[in-house]
């Protein structure tokens, strides 16, 4: 069987705060207004150091920190390792949040006549080469 991570295995993924778009530039301005863009233009998760050994299609258990709007929190969550294919696994996985857990207030539209809820679903689906 194939297994990754025999050492101390370390990662982060950043996204670009302006790369996440929506069906309106309202929205989308909005949105960067919420999340800070200006002063924080990343949206980042960094993996604690941990050793990790890996089978063919695991779910694990990880642990890291969410920075979002320029708050960082520690976080825990499942996600789906597949592969290799060729020397490409992936990676899977969903983590439900508040944003008020990020010092983000809920968008409101319409002058506050229409408001979002708190929690969102950052889902991500990540291909990592092996080297």
């Amino acid at each position: 069987m194939d297994s990754l991570g025999k050492d101390m295995v370390t990662a982060k993924i950043t996204i670009p705060v302006k790369s996440i778009h929506s069906k309106s530039t309202s929205m989308d301005k909005n949105m960067y207004e919420a999340l800070k863009a200006k002063d924080n233009p990343e949206i980042s998760f960094s993996l604690r150091p941990s050793k990790v050994v890996l089978k063919h299609n695991d779910s694990l258990q990880i642990k890291g920190d969410l920075t979002i709007a320029g708050k960082t929190r520690p976080i825990e969550m499942t996600v789906l390792l597949t592969g290799p294919d060729s020397s490409t696994y992936r990676l899977q996985g969903r983590y439900d949040l508040l944003m008020t857990d990020y010092g983000i207030a809920p968008p409101t539209f319409m002058g506050g006549l229409m408001k979002t809820g708190a929690k969102i679903s950052i889902q991500f689906d990540v291909k990592l080469e092996s080297k």
